[in-house]
């Protein structure tokens, strides 16, 4: 007797889960090749900016104004060139440069960051961070990568303004927890499925390259992490991400 052809609907929702994961996964080997060739392309050009911007800072005066417009572009040149690291890193799959990290001090920072850029003027950062949070052990450069992804994210979502809130908590099941939540559009549920796939977006209009949720979710899984998120159209979007407390006994990357 020929074995009976399964149906897909017949099929459990957790190896429909698996499923998932293990294609998200492949997307993501997928994206990592790409983004390596395109770090190392962008790398040698902010090489030579970075270059001229300190032989010409250092042409001027101590007391001449315009070292701190220079001092500007070196300082973003640099932000520009651990991105690039960071992409490298995250493509390669390297060991990440864990250290014990306090996250409410990166959330802190990741929001200070923000607030300054003008496409936030009208958008509201609400933080409620829990004090009693402690630490992670983490790579601090890519969690706050993660945390200004994900606001970023947020603000975009509310073109006209409005609030964001994030949160950190400390979970009772060996966790700590993270949530950026704003109050704009919402994600439609078809869309769910795929946000976290490399080069998807729904701002091709606005310049938009579809790798920050992606680049989030690799950076979450390498510190063996979770993320997912919730939303409703009209109502706005919750992203929670969770990362294991730091354990004593863990030891830091070299």
């Amino acid at each position: 007797m020929s074995e009976e052809k399964k149906n897909p609907a017949s099929i459990p929702e957790q190896c429909e889960d698996d499923f998932s994961k293990l294609m998200q996964a492949d997307r993501l080997v997928t994206l990592g090749r790409l983004v390596a060739g395109v770090a190392h392309e962008i790398g040698n050009p902010l090489t030579g900016i970075l270059t001229y911007a300190y032989l010409l800072r250092d042409s001027f005066a101590k007391d001449d104004p315009r070292r701190e417009d220079l001092e500007l572009i070196i300082q973003e040149t640099l932000r520009c060139r651990e991105i690039v690291r960071g992409l490298l890193d995250f493509a390669r799959q390297c060991k990440l440069k864990r250290e014990r990290v306090l996250v409410n001090e990166i959330v802190a920072k990741a929001v200070r960051l923000v607030e300054k850029q003008k496409e936030f003027k009208e958008v509201k950062i609400i933080t409620e961070l829990d004090p009693k949070i402690g630490e992670i052990s983490a790579d601090p450069f890519q969690i706050e990568q993660v945390v200004l992804n994900l606001v970023i994210n947020a603000g975009e979502a509310m073109p006209k303004g409005g609030r964001i809130w994030v949160r950190t908590r400390s979970l009772n099941d060996g966790w700590v927890e993270l949530e950026v939540e704003d109050e704009g559009v919402g994600i439609p549920a078809e869309l769910k499925e795929v946000i976290f796939e490399p080069f998807f977006t729904t701002k091709k209009d606005q310049g938009g390259t579809g790798l920050g949720l992606s680049i989030c979710y690799g950076i979450v899984k390498n510190h063996e992490g979770e993320i997912r998120l919730e939303s409703e159209l009209g109502r706005g979007t919750k992203f929670i991400v969770r990362f294991p407390k730091h354990s004593p006994k863990e030891e830091s990357t070299p």
